[in-house]
C-alpha cells in the first residue's frame, strides 16, 4: 500500500483501452520531439571516447580493454538487440539515447503529478526536456540518459511506497550504469525516515535488490577477471579521468572541478529560481517538508559523487538533476503557464549562448566545435592512403575514435600510440605516410622519418 499522506493526486476513472491509447499517444509525442530536437546535433559518427567504448562492445564485451569502461552490461545487452536489427552502430547509440530520455520523461510526469499536482505534470518534464544537460545526453552521451530515467523510476516507486518495484528497478537501472546503485540507495531506505515505516518492511525489498544486481555484477566481475581486478582498474580509471578531491585532495583544479560539478547539477534551477518567493508566499512551503526532504535525500548522494569523486562532463549529473525540474514546477505552479514557457526559453538559451567560462561543455557550440574538429581530421584521414602514422596533436578527435574509423592505421596521441582500437607496444611497421592532425581538425601530410 501507498505511504499515507504523500499528496497523491488520483486522476478520474478512465476505459483501459482509453488510457492506454493516451500513453500511446504521449509516448509516441515526446519521442517525435525528442528526435527532432536532439538528433539534428548529433554527428554522423561516433561523438568521441565513451561512444567508441559502446560501439566495439557490440562486437566484444571486454570492461579491461574499455569494451566499455566499467562494464554497463544490461546497457550493452539492450544496444546488442536494438543493434540485431540491422541499426549501425551509430545509429544504435542514438535510438539508446531515445530510449533513455524517453524513460526519463515518461516517468517523470507521474512522480510530479503525486508530488505537486497536475500543474506539475507537465512543468517538471519540459524543464527536463530543455535542460542542456540533458540535450547533451541525448544528443551525443546517450548512456548518460539512463542516469536521469533510472533515477527517476526508482524515485517514482518509492514515493507511492512500493518499494519491492522500487528496489528491482534500481538493481536494473544499476546495470545501466553501475553508479546508480550507491547514490539512490539512500532514497530506497528514506521511507525510514520520512514515514516511519519499520525495518522489517525494508528486508523483502533489499532482498530483491540482492538479487537483480548478483547476475549483472558477476558477470561483469568475471569478464573484468576477477573481483580484486575489477576493483582496483576502476579505482585507478577514477583516478586517471577527473580531477577530484578523492583523487586530488584540496588542489586548485579539484576546486574547479568540484566548481563546475555545482553547475551542472544547478544549471536548470538558473531559469526558475525567480520564482521561489512566490511560490513561498503561496504555497507555504514550510507545511510540505516530506517532500522538499524526499528530493534531498534523493539529490545530495549523486550530487556529492560528482563534487568530490568524479566530474568530467556536464550529463554525469543526471541522476540529481531531475530534482531541480521537480523543485522547479512547484516553484512555478504557483505562476501562470506563460513563466513556465520563459523559464524553458532561459534554459534553452543557456545551451545556445553559454555563460562566459562556466562549463562550456553543455552547450551546442561546444558540441559543434568538437563535431566540427573530428570531421575534418577523419575526412582528411581518409583522403591519405595506408597504412598511416597519425599524430593528433589538441585534444580533439581522440587516438580511440581515429583507430576506430581507421583500424589499419597507428594512431598516436601524447604518450598513446594505438593500432587496432588498442594501445601498441611494438616497433613501428613501414608506413606509407605520416599524418599531423592539428587542433582544428586540419590534417597535413609531413615526410617520415
Amino acid at each position: 500500500m501507498p505511504f499515507e499522506n504523500v499528496g497523491t493526486i488520483r486522476k478520474p476513472v478512465s476505459s483501459p483501452v482509453s488510457a492506454f491509447r493516451s500513453r500511446i499517444v504521449l509516448s509516441a509525442g515526446v519521442a517525435a520531439a525528442l528526435a527532432a530536437t536532439r538528433w539534428p546535433i548529433a554527428p554522423p559518427f561516433l561523438f568521441d571516447y565513451d561512444n567508441v567504448n559502446f560501439a566495439l562492445a557490440l562486437r566484444q564485451f571486454a570492461p579491461l580493454l574499455s569494451q566499455p569502461h566499467r562494464g554497463y552490461p544490461l546497457y550493452v545487452a539492450t544496444s546488442r538487440i536494438i543493434h540485431w536489427f540491422g541499426p549501425s552502430p551509430e545509429w544504435t547509440a542514438l535510438l539508446m539515447g531515445l530510449v533513455g530520455s524517453l524513460l526519463a520523461l515518461l516517468f517523470l510526469v507521474p512522480l510530479a503529478r503525486d508530488m505537486f499536482g497536475p500543474r506539475a505534470a507537465w512543468i517538471a518534464p519540459a524543464l527536463l526536456f530543455f535542460n542542456p544537460v540533458f540535450i547533451l545526453a541525448g544528443s551525443v552521451d546517450h548512456v548518460r540518459t539512463f542516469l536521469a530515467s533510472g533515477a527517476i523510476a526508482t524515485a517514482f516507486f518509492v514515493w507511492r511506497g512500493q518499494l519491492k518495484t522500487a528496489a528491482f528497478v534500481l538493481g536494473v537501472a544499476g546495470g545501466f550504469r553501475t553508479e546508480m546503485v550507491p547514490v539512490m540507495f539512500p532514497l530506497l531506505l528514506s521511507p525510514l525516515f520520512l514515514h516511519r515505516v519499520s525495518w522489517k518492511r525494508l528486508v523483502a525489498p533489499l532482498a530483491i535488490l540482492a538479487v537483480t544486481i548478483a547476475p549483472w555484477f558477476l558477470f561483469t566481475v568475471w569478464k573484468s577477471g576477477g573481483l580484486h581486478t575489477a576493483l582496483t582498474t576502476n579505482a585507478a580509471m577514477l583516478r586517471a579521468n577527473g580531477h577530484s578531491f578523492w583523487a586530488e585532495g584540496f588542489t586548485t583544479s579539484a576546486f574547479i572541478m568540484a566548481l563546475f560539478a555545482t553547475y551542472w547539477n544547478s544549471i536548470g534551477g538558473l531559469s526558475w529560481i525567480w520564482a521561489v518567493p512566490a511560490a513561498i508566499r503561496r504555497s507555504y512551503a514550510a507545511d510540505q517538508w516530506r517532500k522538499f526532504a524526499f528530493l534531498a535525500i534523493w539529490f545530495i548522494p549523486p550530487f556529492l559523487l560528482s563534487f568530490a569523486i568524479q566530474i568530467t562532463d556536464p550529463d554525469q549529473t543526471l541522476a540529481s538533476v531531475a530534482t531541480t525540474c521537480l523543485a522547479g514546477s512547484w516553484a512555478l505552479t504557483a505562476w501562470r503557464p506563460r513563466w513556465t514557457v520563459l523559464a524553458c526559453v532561459l534554459s534553452v538559451a543557456l545551451f545556445l549562448f553559454p555563460l562566459e567560462r562556466m562549463g562550456r561543455e553543455a552547450t551546442l557550440p561546444w558540441i559543434q566545435r568538437v563535431c566540427s574538429v573530428e570531421a575534418n581530421a577523419i575526412h582528411g584521414v581518409a583522403q591519405t592512403p595506408g597504412p598511416r602514422l597519425v599524430v593528433i596533436r589538441g585534444e580533439y578527435p581522440t587516438w580511440r575514435l581515429l583507430s576506430y574509423y581507421f583500424p589499419g592505421d597507428w594512431i598516436q596521441q601524447g604518450r598513446v600510440l594505438a593500432h587496432a582500437n588498442s594501445e601498441w607496444g611494438a616497433p613501428l611497421p613501414r608506413l606509407r605516410s605520416r599524418l599531423v592532425v592539428d587542433e582544428g581538425g586540419g590534417v597535413t601530410n609531413e615526410p617520415l622519418p
